[in-house]
């Protein structure tokens, strides 16, 4: 018996999958197990030619996704070349749909937790960085003042209501994390805030240091 199944049709993922008898849904799942294969050996291929070219790869996996999305291997595959590509936001988005797929791919749960510790200690050392830079320049200012014979610091004082309640207090030194952001050029800035973002996300994610969310 032959059985002739399109699967160009199923390449597209809105193609409503619905009605589909259960041949023709074996013959996707196989189509997709195929696809899989000839994505890790393209993958291969290029490991062995120490490449990072992995478009070949990435096809065939996107293909097999959208054969049966119901299947979270592809999810993983595509987090694992978005990964060795340094894309770790686009990782974080394949793994999470991997995971919240009906067949999840357990593994992929161990990669975004390696993702997460990765971008803690990245942003940790920016941010001990980004300290030491502010205090230097607070002692640069200072330096320049005293320079000039002026010890005394332009102040603002604030209430914040008529009920009393206790003044703040700010001085302009120091530079205001604003003024640090408008000065940043737009690839530092989305560097910026895919490191922070995805930082606090793995302390959502793995529930450790919660205490200290702000």
């Amino acid at each position: 018996t032959t059985y002739r199944v399109d699967l160009e049709l199923y390449y597209d993922p809105l193609e409503p999958r619905e009605g589909v008898d259960r041949m023709a849904r074996l013959a996707r799942i196989s189509a997709q197990k195929c696809l899989l294969c000839l994505g890790d050996l393209a993958r291969y291929r290029e490991q062995v030619n120490s490449s990072t070219n992995y478009g070949r790869a990435r096809q065939y996996y996107s293909k097999a996704n959208h054969l049966e999305m119901r299947n979270g291997r592809p999810f993983n595959m595509l987090a694992i070349l978005a990964k060795v590509n340094n894309r770790k936001f686009e990782a974080v988005y394949y793994h999470v749909r991997c995971l919240s797929s009906r067949n999840p791919f357990q593994s992929s749960k161990e990669g975004l937790v390696t993702i997460f510790e990765e971008m803690k200690r990245r942003w940790e050392v920016g941010e001990k960085k980004r300290v030491e830079e502010r205090k230097e320049g607070e002692r640069e200012r200072e330096g320049r003042r005293i320079v000039r014979g002026s010890k005394v610091r332009k102040e603002i004082w604030e209430r914040p209501g008529d009920d009393g309640g206790r003044r703040l207090h700010r001085t302009t030194s120091a530079q205001s994390g604003g003024e640090e952001l408008a000065t940043m050029s737009v690839a530092d800035l989305n560097k910026r805030f895919i490191n922070t973002f995805l930082y606090l996300q793995g302390k959502l994610f793995t529930q450790i240091n919660t205490e200290d969310f702000p």
